[in-house]
């Protein structure tokens, strides 16, 4: 992570530069692809179907057996042109091909963008729960050309400012009181404010990585919300952002409940979550209970709950999972 490049750039001359590297392979998914597709007239590609479902190691099998018939080899690349689900699954498949070979991120949703492209997670999910197959392995190069989001729809602007509240308020407050301010102007793509916000959510998530690479401690504090989030996901078919808009919710009713912060400043995270169109509040059934028992970051009888202490600043705290279940099912 420490070298990776990540830097504002034009996407045609960014992926015509990479094309003229040794044996560039690029990956999409269809969706981009139609919107596109003059992008990669002379480029070598791989297109991947779009949707969570097939975030899986079918599409990562898939991606190794097309490797082999495009030849690459040890100086080869990849070069993901996508949402976080590309990101994902060509970081998994680069790190694994060949035990490891280099690869870019074009990210082409605010998501990707602000999130999944930065801090070298990647992975694929199993049997429906997500990112249990995985690596920690960075990317060479990260390019974010904003002029991507105006094909998105309004939904999936939203998804990535659900990750994007989630940086400011477990890191900056200061952030998160610009979101407060611009909300509007944020949503409505106003280059200036997206510009701005995309930049600071960058350098915290680069930060808190810097500082924790393999998520031993202080990177824990970016699942914010994600814990319920992921059950969401897989219970509900809700979308990413709109399930960690809900874990949120539920986390500061638990930071509420442990004495770290106020009904106050819940109101403030609310107003605004509800403000950029995002849902905060799920049924809480035995389904979702048992979802979240089998998350990834649980540590025998007990899971690392991230809370808030205050807007802009997070803690971690170690719960019981019985004695979770039995909050969350009294939220």
């Amino acid at each position: 992570l420490f070298d990776c490049n990540i830097s504002s750039a034009k996407s045609k001359n960014v992926i015509n530069s990479l094309n003229s590297d040794s044996k560039s392979i690029f990956v999409t998914d269809s969706n981009v692809f139609y919107h596109y597709h003059s992008l990669f007239t002379a480029c070598d590609l791989i297109i991947l179907p779009t949707g969570e479902e097939n975030k899986t190691m079918e599409s990562a099998l898939n991606t190794y057996k097309e490797l082999l018939d495009y030849g690459l080899d040890r100086h080869s690349q990849l070069v993901a042109v996508g949402g976080g689900i590309i990101c994902d699954i060509v970081g998994f498949v680069a790190s694994t091909f060949l035990r490891g070979i280099k690869f870019s991120f074009v990210p082409t949703t605010l998501l990707a963008m602000v999130d999944a492209s930065i801090g070298g997670k990647n992975g694929v999910n199993l049997d429906g729960y997500k990112n249990i197959i995985g690596t920690f392995s960075s990317p060479n190069n990260i390019f974010i050309d904003t002029d991507f989001l105006r094909t998105l729809s309004q939904k999936e602007i939203s998804n990535g400012l659900a990750e994007l509240t989630k940086s400011a308020l477990v890191w900056d407050k200061e952030l998160f009181c610009y979101l407060e301010d611009n909300a509007t102007g944020i949503l409505g793509l106003e280059i200036s404010h997206v510009n701005h916000a995309i930049w600071e959510a960058v350098k915290i998530k680069q930060e808190i990585v810097r500082q924790d690479e393999k998520e031993i401690n202080l990177r824990k504090i970016l699942n914010f919300g994600h814990t319920l989030a992921h059950a969401i996901e897989k219970v509900h078919k809700l979308s990413h952002g709109e399930s960690v808009s809900i874990g949120m919710s539920y986390a500061l009713d638990l930071s509420i409940h442990f004495g770290e912060i106020d009904s106050g400043a819940k109101d403030r995270v609310v107003r605004l979550l509800t403000k950029f169109n995002l849902p905060t509040s799920v049924d809480i059934t035995d389904e979702l209970i048992s979802a979240i028992s089998k998350d990834k970051k649980r540590n025998l009888d007990s899971i690392d709950y991230i809370l808030l202490e205050s807007i802009g600043k997070a803690k971690i705290k170690n719960i019981k999972t019985s004695e979770l279940n039995n909050l969350l099912k009294n939220l």
